[in-house]
């Protein structure tokens, strides 16, 4: 969050924030905000959803091109926002600084450290 947060806060990086950065990091917040909330406030305090037997086999039936619909049916409605949201966030993927996660940047693991130094030296 605290990059989301420079965002608002360093004119210099609002200036270069697109529109597309700012749906990216709503949905992202929501995708992340509602699983969370499924798994600490529904699931985490006992009894709660059982997903494993409804929503786990939707989205595997989805991998093997044979999508049982009906099961995401009966899901509550915060589970079906959850998963809405969530290829949401995969259809937005591509047009998003999300994609550079897909480039390995090996070369900087045995690359220097930077060294950031002023232009010119400090009047005394």
């Amino acid at each position: 969050m605290c990059h989301a947060r420079n965002r608002l806060a360093v004119r210099r990086v609002r200036v270069v924030t697109t529109w597309s950065d700012t749906i990216m990091y709503v949905v992202l917040t929501t995708v992340i905000a509602l699983g969370v909330i499924e798994t600490i406030g529904v699931n985490g305090f006992g009894g709660g959803y059982d997903y494993r037997a409804t929503v786990s086999v939707w989205f595997r039936s989805i991998f093997v091109f044979h999508p049982k619909t009906e099961l995401m049916d009966n899901a509550s409605l915060l589970y079906q926002v959850h998963a809405t949201a969530a290829w949401l966030l995969l259809a937005i993927w591509p047009f998003t600084r999300l994609v550079h996660v897909w480039s390995i940047p090996a070369q900087y693991l045995g690359r220097p450290h930077i060294l950031y130094r002023r232009r010119y030296a400090r009047a005394r």
